[in-house]
């Protein structure tokens, strides 16, 4: 409740907070602890105390997918171990962020359009066939095909959180829409 109220408050040490509480509530019998008795409040604050570093809350966020991807800020890309993917410039990099905004993944076809437009369709194929070699060797299997589309893995995408806590705001009115929207802002 601390770490939510600071949050509230705007004062830093929110996610270390959120973070400190999760590490109790994991000795004191597991995060199901601390689901069971504030499900929402734990799904809150778990981005703000991944992101100051809790394995914990990375583990509650990806939920058993491969991925963790903060496009707010500055783009970046967590495995489910912790470590760090770092994504080559350029084209690489861009197709990962289109993709991880989209839920579905998007058609090959898609993607050859808004990369290269004017290009004739061998040529735009042998490019993208580049792109995915470089993003391949730099971060490894996360992009995907999928028939004749290009999907992330499995990932928890912090844009996509704050749509999906966003969406809930509308459908209520008074305290708890005050609480979906601070839970938005949180991711």
């Amino acid at each position: 409740l601390t770490a939510w109220a600071t949050f509230r408050a705007g004062r830093d040490g929110s996610g270390e907070l959120a973070a400190r509480a999760l590490a109790q509530a994991h000795g004191n019998g597991g995060t199901e602890v601390a689901l069971a008795g504030e499900p929402q409040l734990t799904a809150a604050l778990a981005p703000l105390a991944e992101d100051a570093g809790s394995a914990l809350a990375r583990g509650l966020l990806l939920g058993g997918r491969e991925l963790l991807v903060r496009l707010f800020g500055t783009p970046r890309l967590t495995r489910s171990d912790g470590s760090m993917i770092e994504l080559p410039a350029g084209k690489p990099g861009e197709l990962v962020r289109m993709l991880a905004l989209e839920n579905r993944g998007l058609p090959v076809e898609v993607v050859l359009e808004r990369f290269f437009p004017d290009a004739p369709p061998a040529a735009s194929r042998q490019r993208l066939r580049q792109v995915l070699t470089r993003l391949r060797a730099s971060a490894g299997e996360i992009v995907v095909r999928n028939g004749d589309t290009l999907c992330l893995v499995p990932a928890w995408v912090d844009v996509r959180e704050f749509h999906t806590a966003a969406d809930r705001i509308r459908g209520t009115r008074g305290p708890r829409s005050v609480q979906y929207a601070y839970a938005a802002l949180a991711q």
